[in-house]
């Protein structure tokens, strides 16, 4: 699970921090990155950088460094296809294959206006089992059919790169409630591990601008009986290593 800072608009740097942060991994399988780690959430630059999967640049370079790692990469990247702009997760084996790709459904409005939203869910078999990916909101309870579509199709892991902001004036307040409540529920009822990974850092652009990514990224195992919890805050980076293979 790694819970790291996302710069806003800062592309270079933040895909430099990605291999920053791959370096002190270790022996693992499969890292999980927060969502759009290239360029921040409903940052003003994704119309001008979204680049489009798999032939953008942003692309190669998260690819290159599942090969010189040696480790399946699960990132969010903003995406181009056309005149449209996407919200998008891609699943990289440690080969270099892209095993898998999804585009969020569940936009925020007036939030998330620059994206369409995606129109289709699904698993990939891998090396590491039958894999769903979808991302932070897609996972609401009011959206909880597309992970339980995901169990339906025989995923034994859910793992969604999210991006988990709040106001200023609840920084600091227990937070993470709304996000347990629909992965116990699909952990306890399917069996499915589900993992979930946000960002920290500014929100500076858009209706949200002034709030903060806060971590608290979540994993929920064990049908329902495991919660694993990262920390919470503004300075909360953290690289947490998980075994799943229970």
């Amino acid at each position: 699970m790694m819970q790291m800072r996302v710069q806003p608009n800062e592309l270079n740097r933040n895909l430099w921090h990605m291999r920053e942060l791959l370096s002190l991994v270790g022996d693992a399988d499969v890292a999980l990155f927060p969502e759009c780690c290239d360029l921040g959430w409903a940052a003003d630059s994704a119309p001008e950088q979204a680049e489009p999967i798999p032939e953008g640049s942003t692309y190669q370079r998260i690819r290159d460094m599942a090969v010189d790692f040696d480790i399946g990469i699960i990132a969010g990247i903003t995406e181009r296809e056309g005149d449209h702009i996407y919200n998008s997760a891609v699943f990289i084996s440690n080969t270099g294959e892209l095993l898998g790709k999804h585009r969020k459904i569940n936009l925020v409005p007036e939030v998330e206006d620059m994206y369409t939203s995606g129109t289709s869910v699904n698993v990939f078999d891998t090396k590491y089992g039958r894999i769903g990916i979808d991302i932070c909101a897609d996972n609401h309870m009011e959206s909880i059919m597309i992970g339980e579509a995901m169990a339906k199709m025989g995923a034994k892991m859910i793992l969604a790169p999210s991006s988990w902001a709040v106001p200023p004036e609840r920084l600091g307040e227990a937070y993470g409630e709304e996000w347990k409540m629909p992965f116990h529920h699909l952990s306890s009822k399917f069996g499915v591990d589900v993992f979930s990974v946000s960002n920290i850092g500014p929100v500076v652009d858009g209706a949200w601008a002034g709030w903060t990514c806060i971590g608290n990224s979540i994993a929920v195992t064990d049908n329902g009986c495991s919660t694993t919890i990262l920390t919470y805050g503004e300075h909360a980076e953290e690289v947490k290593l998980i075994d799943s293979s229970h």
